[in-house]
């Protein structure tokens, strides 16, 4: 595992250490994990969708992705990985340029570090090897944690989009991942949260809105691919 830090990212080292911890605890172990701190006109550079949103109720869950891979020594291990969940209920559209939701849909938010995460999980499981990943991260509200219930966010999430086939060694468990995530979003990068207070700061950012009509159709591919396994 790599043990040179660079010097930019060694004040977020151990916010990021304990972020991970409390996301994922099983999956915290495997590596140490760093972000490089993006600013806001950064969270919408991909196809995303920009939405006030409320927290729905229950705010939160964690979904339970079994899988198995086969260890160094050629014994099979089955376990379970832990995805943190948002559940919220959108409340207007500010910005989407293919497919919308409607005002009204609920809608399922994981971290967009969990696919590589998920990766990483599989690759030290399967060989003992892991990395230090970088992530983006964006210093905006954390939904996974309390907040008020009648609180109002701006949130930059990912259209939902199938995950596909990933064909390898661990393609069984990625297809329980597929599964476990149909229908749901990723945010942008992790922290793509705003308050609605800050609507003004986000309006002006994005300019005018294209209309665009709910549907589920046209949807584009969304930039969080697991990487595929090393060979």
């Amino acid at each position: 595992m790599p043990s040179s830090i660079p010097r930019a990212l060694k004040p977020l080292a151990a916010l990021l250490l304990l972020t991970s911890a409390a996301l994922a605890p099983s999956e915290a172990r495997l590596s140490q994990v760093f972000h490089r701190e993006i600013a806001l006109d950064e969270l919408w550079l991909h196809n995303v969708w920009v939405l006030v949103v409320r927290l729905d109720t229950p705010p939160t869950r964690t979904v339970s992705v079994p899988y198995s891979v086969t260890n160094p020594a050629g014994e099979q291990k089955r376990s379970t990985y832990s995805l943190p969940v948002v559940r919220v209920v959108v409340e207007e559209v500010l910005r989407a340029e293919s497919a919308a939701p409607a005002v009204g849909a609920g809608l399922e938010l994981y971290e967009s570090e969990s696919l590589t995460m998920f990766a990483i999980t599989l690759e030290y499981e399967a060989s003992g090897m892991s990395e230090s990943p970088i992530f983006d991260r964006f210093a905006g509200e954390n939904l996974f944690g309390p907040q008020p219930k009648d609180a109002r966010f701006i949130v930059f999430v990912r259209p939902p989009s199938p995950l596909g086939a990933q064909p390898g060694p661990f393609e069984d468990a990625w297809a329980s991942m597929a599964a476990a995530t149909d229908g749901m979003s990723a945010f942008s990068v992790g922290g793509a949260a705003l308050p609605l207070s800050r609507r003004a700061e986000v309006e002006a950012l994005l300019g005018p809105n294209p209309a665009v009509a709910p549907t589920q159709e046209g949807m584009a591919p969304r930039p969080d691919r697991p990487r595929p396994p090393r060979r």
